[in-house]
């Protein structure tokens, strides 16, 4: 699977702040520098190829342990016990690797990325319609008269709970095949015919598996596999989406997204879980073309800049991210609370 342009164009290039021209031309430089010495390390390959090979074997390992406790575990308490930290751990850590691995193919030989693609039906995830979603968000943010905001003036006297509740279950759009698609998904049967036949036809297979599910086990999958898989996988990915430019500025190079230098061992530790996204989110919005692998070293190199503008810090680099529930409710309030704060 080819890279997408969006995936590598410096979209930092395109913002002229006044008060910040100058560090926008360190940062460049930087980052320039950065990649410059990564074209000519031959491990730094390796690291990407591991890298890529680490997040299969735990996408697939989160996917057997999610079965496991679903239709093996008894009694249900103890199953209740069990998926309600794995499911918020589990799809946090999914929407991790599918943003990263539609970014770069976690592995070398197209069928095994093809097969890691279908793999997405065993948890309803449509990888390709992720990436179709997902850059069009890069894009959107490359512009300097970008508007792209989840509450703004009109949003007032908005519930935030009902967005949550009504954004999670729209994002269960693949249960619906034929319903109209993203705009940027429906340009895909134009610009890109193979992609949209996946889509659709992954959306297809997704509710054949689920009909199959039910009728093999209509109780675990209706009581614990349909709300803890599939509404607590689209919430978990709504939530991550929002920590990552809540609080922000849409309009501003260096606050356009949230970052985190991790202070502390926990704050290292749970950015290690999850493989840097949250907290280096930022830069992967300014330098896109830069493997995550290599994100946490860049973005060492740019932190006195970022500081210097105030850029958000991350709302999720927290227990959060190993499935703690009250930290998690504790996470939202505090989402709720910021809200406005992206301009």
């Amino acid at each position: 699977m080819k890279t997408d342009p969006a995936s590598t164009a410096h979209t930092f290039e395109v913002f002229s702040a006044a008060d910040c021209g100058a560090d926008q031309t360190e940062a460049r430089a930087i980052a320039r520098a950065f990649e410059a010495a990564l074209r000519t390390d031959k491990a730094a390959r390796q690291r990407e190829r591991a890298g890529g090979l680490q997040l299969a074997f735990e996408w697939f390992v989160l996917i057997a342990v999610t079965y496991t406790i679903i239709y093996a575990v008894r009694p249900a308490w103890l199953k209740l016990a069990l998926l309600l930290p794995w499911s918020l751990y589990a799809s946090l850590a999914l929407d991790n690797i599918t943003h990263y691995a539609n970014h770069w193919p976690l592995f070398r030989a197209p069928a095994l990325d093809a097969l890691w693609r279908w793999s997405g039906l065993l948890v309803f995830f449509n990888p390709l319609e992720i990436r179709a979603i997902h850059y069009d968000h890069h894009r959107a943010y490359a512009r300097a008269d970008n508007d792209e905001r989840v509450f703004g003036a009109m949003d007032r006297d908005r519930s935030f709970w009902r967005y949550l509740a009504s954004g999670a279950f729209d994002g269960l759009r693949l249960l619906w095949p034929l319903r109209a698609m993203e705009p940027c998904v429906a340009m895909l049967k134009q610009r890109r015919p193979a992609h949209y036949r996946e889509v659709v036809a992954l959306r297809f297979a997704s509710v054949l598996w689920l009909a199959l599910l039910v009728a093999l086990d209509w109780r675990d999958t209706l009581f614990y596999f349909v709300p803890f898989v599939l509404v607590v996988g689209s919430f978990g990915s709504l939530v991550m989406n929002l920590t990552d430019h809540i609080p922000g500025d849409a309009h501003h190079p260096f606050r356009l997204a949230t970052f985190l230098e991790p202070g502390t061992r926990a704050e290292a530790f749970y950015s290690s879980v999850n493989h840097y996204t949250a907290a280096t989110h930022l830069t992967h919005h300014l330098f896109p073309g830069v493997h995550w692998v290599h994100l946490p070293a860049l973005q060492r190199r740019l932190a006195p800049i970022y500081l210097r503008h105030g850029a958000p810090r991350s709302l999720l680099v927290n227990s959060t991210l190993v499935g703690n529930p009250i930290r998690f409710t504790r996470l939202l309030r505090e989402l709720e609370r910021r809200r406005f704060d992206l301009r």
